[in-house]
């Protein structure tokens, strides 16, 4: 009797399973799901990335906003070694901006922004207060990332 009862609710449910509606329905629940997961693994992934290399690239952030402090006494003879160090420190804050999100990824984009405008100048065109103020970017979002990964540490 207990066997035909069991047998009787497994043929219910398979009729069911396999039915059009329900399949359709578990089809978009799959789909849900997946995108979900895929969304989970890419912040994990966001989150693990920014955790290992983000220190490093905020210390060769501070390296190139240093250099170009020490070869801002001598501007007009060292400008040719100032747009380097500008150059590589947009390089390094394209790299950071992909692994921050929030105030500190639009402080990083808005940097940038000003970089490569400051670049674009020539080097005829380029002034110390110019120097100057992409100096005084680099130190803001040198301080808006390491302000990002201090946060990180104390939230897990």
């Amino acid at each position: 009797m207990e066997f035909t009862f069991i047998q009787n609710i497994a043929k219910q449910v398979w009729i069911l399973l396999i039915s059009d509606s329900t399949s359709k329905l578990l089809s978009l629940v799959g789909t849900v799901v997946s995108i979900y997961v895929g969304y989970t693994v890419r912040d994990i992934k966001k989150g693990a990335l920014f955790k290992l290399r983000a220190p490093d690239l905020c210390d060769a952030l501070k390296n190139h906003s240093t250099q170009i402090n020490n070869l801002l006494h001598d501007c007009d003879k060292n400008l040719d070694q100032i747009r380097t160090e500008v150059s590589l420190s947009i390089e390094v804050l394209k790299n950071l901006r992909s692994k921050i999100s929030g105030q500190a990824k639009a402080t990083v984009k808005e940097s940038i922004k000003k970089l490569e405008k400051f670049l674009k100048k020539g080097t005829s065109n380029t002034s110390r207060d110019m120097v100057r103020e992409a100096y005084t970017e680099l130190l803001v979002s040198h301080r808006s990332v390491t302000n990002e990964i201090d946060d990180r540490r104390v939230l897990p």
